[in-house]
């Protein structure tokens, strides 16, 4: 038996300083909530600058995604705030996403005076099984 998740729909986030890292709501196809942290050295290229993170996802329910991405940020002069866009790699899952891997992406705006964000993410995680067919 195959399974696929799609996810679609919007996110909002508050940097919180004492816990080095942003608190997200979810809503759409991923009804839950998300820990996103920074790791490594950001890099600055011109106006991006190219961060590594980390998301742990949890549903309602209990399920789980912990992904490994990248992110590019780009700044817009005279403004306070950035266009974020994220590809997000899972690493892990359990509850009702076990098995699934894949990627999905995000796009949105941070207000980086004071943390706050939000974004439009979509795309899809499947099993090995829904992955070959795919292929094929």
């Amino acid at each position: 038996m195959t399974k696929r998740f799609t996810m679609g729909g919007t996110a909002t986030f508050d940097f919180v300083e004492p816990i080095n890292g942003y608190v997200v709501a979810m809503s759409g196809d991923f009804d839950g909530g998300v820990f996103a942290r920074v790791v490594g050295e950001p890099r600055v290229e011109g106006a991006k600058t190219y961060l590594d993170l980390e998301h742990y996802f949890i549903r309602k329910d209990g399920s789980t995604i912990h992904t490994r991405d990248q992110s590019v940020l780009t700044a817009i002069e005279g403004e306070a705030r950035v266009l974020a866009a994220t590809t997000y790699r899972v690493q892990k899952t359990t509850g009702a996403f076990a098995g699934m891997t894949g990627k999905f992406r995000s796009w949105g705006s941070i207000d980086t005076s004071n943390g706050q964000g939000v974004l439009r993410f979509w795309g899809e995680i499947a099993d090995a099984e829904s992955q070959l067919a795919e292929a094929a």
